[in-house]
């Protein structure tokens, strides 16, 4: 009797949401883009139509002073109380509690929102994240996971027991997230945000906003023992869950990020001497480490990408990974040829689609109907909408309700723009140079067109505000229609960080 009322009350319930969802989508929700013909030959999906003009003309200086003044706003990216950015700001209440955890402080989402905030020259709000960050790593849990690793490297097997990159920034002890009153269980292996850190602090005092006196003890300590720690785990070969926090591999882009802070450490070790002696690394130890890293990358590379280097069955191999971009941002790795790098943005070509750019082929997180779970197809029960799916069991779950060819499109046609804006300037030769700079425009404008409008709504079929950047745009299916809605996840500061520097970085190049 219990079971029949549960089917009863069930299926009352899902035709309700259902009629709801029918209602919203018949009465023209999601009917937001309109596909304007840019003026570099190919078609843009733009949500919002005051942006329309800068995607069908040719952009000139004036247009890209027009459109910094036109986005200042969105793309301001605030500081909480204690100098962090949170990986989203969905809520203008800083207080408000976000149930999907995107108010947490991630360390690579704020590594790229320090470069952007330096290259937007807001220095001081730079100093002041970057120096969270770095109280966050000299905390007495975070050394303490250092030092056990370091002791002990079998340890990091266990994605809980190695340094976290994920945080509760409004705690009084910057504690992991917690879930229903224990620590959310999360797979924090993820070499490529300690690299991202070690990168933006290496830079920081090249700039000149580092300097001696921020080298307090804790912070000096927890420096000292990066080194030890990749040295100890075997960075290159170390399977870890990568930019997507998913299961473990052995990723290009992870090594990348770790390869690149070594090389401008390096750099520090020339211009900065005290400073550089004040870490107590040594000079032949960071070497070897490059070293050790460019012979995996170009091992990755030459089997076709991201983490080739598994069984070809295995969840954990893949050749296609936006992760790549690595490769070339916020520059690019020093001793990779030409060559190289233009057969790494072939691999990354293979993942454009109208809207945007999905992180892999059969991403399954946010894919369609993903923010509607009565429009899902039924499987056993998998991850939560954003908890942690970096376990075998949870990916394939997870998987399960993927739809083929709904994958999220992400908001990386900003980062493909800056990385044609590199090719463009490396290229020997001159109609290349032309094609490149034209791609690095278009892929700008693909941006700007997933930028939010007026009086629309999210995958979840709630109000998003006009003016958003937002994490992807998601795929709806209902009714044998296709909808496409930006995600629930609106808007995020890694994306409003990337297109503030691809902004910046055309407007440059003119």
């Amino acid at each position: 009797m219990k079971y029949l009322f549960f089917l009863l009350f069930f299926s009352c319930a899902h035709n309700t949401d259902s009629s709801n969802i029918l209602k919203k989508l018949e009465g023209g929700a999601g009917q937001y883009h309109k596909s304007v013909l840019a003026s570099e030959g190919e078609y843009v999906m733009c949500f919002n139509q005051k942006l329309a003009p800068y995607i069908s003309k040719k952009l000139d200086n004036k247009d890209y002073r027009d459109l910094k003044n036109l986005l200042a706003r969105p793309l301001e990216i605030s500081l909480t109380k204690k100098g962090f950015a949170k990986a989203a700001e969905r809520f203008l209440d800083e207080n408000k509690k976000d149930e999907t955890n995107y108010d947490a402080i991630w360390v690579r989402d704020s590594g790229w929102i320090f470069f952007a905030l330096v290259e937007n020259k807001d220095l001081r709000k730079a100093k002041i994240l970057l120096t969270s960050l770095w109280d966050y790593y000299a905390t007495k849990a975070q050394r303490q996971r250092f030092k056990s690793i370091i002791k002990n490297p079998k340890l990091s097997n266990d994605s809980m027991k190695v340094p976290h990159i994920r945080f509760d920034g409004n705690s009084s002890d910057l504690r992991s997230v917690y879930l229903n009153g224990k620590p959310q269980r999360w797979n924090h292996k993820q070499n490529d945000a300690h690299g991202i850190f070690l990168l933006a602090l290496g830079h920081a005092i090249e700039k000149g906003l580092i300097n001696k006196e921020d080298f307090t003890k804790s912070r000096t300590e927890v420096l000292s023992l990066f080194p030890k720690y990749f040295d100890r785990i075997k960075y290159e070969d170390f399977a870890g869950a990568g930019a997507w926090e998913e299961v473990d591999k052995i990723n290009t882009s992870s090594i990348t990020m770790v390869v690149k802070s070594f090389e401008k450490w390096l750099e520090v070790s020339k211009t900065h001497k005290k400073l550089f002696a004040t870490t107590k690394w040594s000079k032949a130890k960071v070497k070897k480490l490059i070293n050790r890293g460019y012979k995996r990358i170009r091992k990755n590379l030459a089997m076709g990408g991201e983490s080739p280097d598994h069984e070809i069955n295995s969840v954990s191999h893949r050749r296609e990974d936006a992760a790549l971009f690595n490769i070339f941002l916020p520059w690019p790795l020093k001793k990779l040829s030409y060559s190289e790098k233009l057969q790494t943005l072939t691999i990354l070509e293979k993942l454009k689609r109208p809207f945007g750019i999905i992180r892999y082929p059969n991403d399954s997180y946010q894919g369609g109907n993903y923010w509607l779970p009565s429009l899902q197809k039924k499987s056993i029960d998998g991850p939560t909408l954003t908890g942690d799916a970096s376990g075998t069991d949870a990916f394939k779950k997870r998987f399960e309700k993927l739809t083929p060819n709904t994958e999220a499109q992400w908001f990386f046609d900003s980062k493909l723009s800056m990385i044609y804006l590199q090719m463009s300037k490396i290229s020997k030769n001159k109609r290349s140079k032309a094609q490149y700079k034209n791609l690095a425009t278009l892929y700008f404008k693909r941006a700007l067109g997933q930028i939010s409008g007026p009086n629309q709504l999210a995958a979840d079929l709630k109000p998003i505000r006009n003016w958003q950047v937002p994490e992807s745009i998601n795929t709806v299916l209902y009714n044998q229609k296709t909808y496409y809605f930006a995600s629930p996840i609106t808007p995020l500061n890694w994306a409003k960080a990337s297109l503030s520097m691809a902004l910046n970085r055309l407007e440059s190049s003119l």
